[in-house]
């Protein structure tokens, strides 16, 4: 069973334009509760990709282009970029 939270970076966004903190943290509390969703249903990372694919290219774009980075969980940071 999976027990960790997503672990986050910040990084420089691509277009240089610097993000709120309020933004950030409203990226990573969406990812977070997703991940917390994924965790509650069991669902493994093929399963998630299986299930979730246009929202995980949809999650991964923004946080990309917000300069955020999943560390953490490895399997689920995988998914995000």
């Amino acid at each position: 069973m999976m027990k960790s939270k997503p672990l986050f970076n910040w990084v420089p966004p691509p277009d240089g334009r610097m993000r709120t903190h309020r933004e950030l943290v409203d990226h990573c509390v969406t990812v977070q509760n997703f991940f917390l969703i994924l965790r509650d249903r069991g669902m493994g990372r093929d399963e998630v990709q299986r299930e979730y694919a246009d929202f995980l290219v949809d999650m991964g774009s923004t946080l990309r282009e917000n300069g955020i980075v999943v560390l953490e969980p490895q399997w689920f940071a995988s998914l995000l970029r």
